[in-house]
């Protein structure tokens, strides 16, 4: 499984998992496939929530999942979405 890490943090707080450590979760899952995982600040969080959620405030814990129905050609069938971690 490929799993892209992106820390929105600065300066990232220091239990947040590295890469490598999302890495080999992501790895222990069984086939191939594709995975974001963004670690952002307390603003992000709330603002991503109230877009897609219609809910005021932060919370820890977004999921996106990929709809492929849609998706052209180009964009891998293999992409599970995005998990937004609340830092």
């Amino acid at each position: 499984m490929e799993v892209v890490v992106q820390v929105a943090v600065h300066p990232p707080p220091a239990d947040v998992p590295t890469a490598r450590e999302f890495r080999a979760w992501g790895s222990a899952l069984a086939g191939a496939a594709h995975v974001c995982v963004r670690i952002v600040d307390e603003r992000e969080s709330a603002e991503l929530n109230l877009r897609y959620r219609g809910r005021a405030g932060a919370t820890n814990v977004l999921s996106f999942p990929f709809d492929a129905a849609p998706a052209p050609a180009a964009v891998a069938r293999d992409y599970l979405g995005d998990v937004v971690l609340a830092a």
